[in-house]
């Protein structure tokens, strides 16, 4: 355990991987293969978390990667984005950008790129899922509602008859 870190400290012990040789990925040897696909998923979990795709992950769209990515229920404080930011060389006003967020996965800190982009799939089909759910309620209520547009009024004196049938 290292001598700055307490028990009182251990959410920050998660965080200790963002601080892990970010500045290359030289020193990873991955096949020629992996490094496409690992620039595809890291824009793609980008993309996903760029709420106000602006290009970058501010406070709260880093905190909602880490939430849905972190095994455990640790939550990135302001002063931890902060201290990500300054190691990764980002302005926190700003936020982590792709190429960032790609040096972070790189250095393999303990963040697995794969495992975080299976996890966004998972959400993205369970939101599929429960819209096209709304989809198919939406449908039946329309359905039902175009049923009732069936009934013909007449009605007679100086009222217009406006039924289908009346013209």
């Amino acid at each position: 355990m290292d001598s700055r870190q307490t028990t009182s400290d251990k959410p920050e012990k998660s965080y200790d991987a963002l601080f892990a040789n970010t500045s290359s990925d030289d020193e990873r040897e991955d096949d020629d293969d992996e490094k496409p696909m690992m620039i595809d998923k890291v824009r793609a979990i980008h993309e996903y978390f760029d709420k106000d795709e602006d290009g970058f992950l501010n406070y709260w769209e880093l905190r909602s990667l880490q939430a849905a990515t972190s095994d455990d229920n640790s939550q990135l404080g302001p002063k931890q984005y902060e201290l990500v930011c300054q190691a990764l060389g980002c302005d926190p006003s700003k936020g982590v950008d792709i190429e960032c967020l790609r040096l972070t996965y790189a250095s393999g800190g303990g963040s697995d790129v794969h495992k975080d982009f299976d996890i966004i799939v998972r959400i993205q089909k369970a939101k599929l899922m429960v819209a096209k759910e709304q989809v198919k309620n939406l449908e039946e209520v329309n359905k039902e509602k175009n049923d009732d547009d069936d009934v013909i009024e007449v009605v007679t004196g100086e009222d217009i008859d406006i039924s289908p049938n009346s013209c």
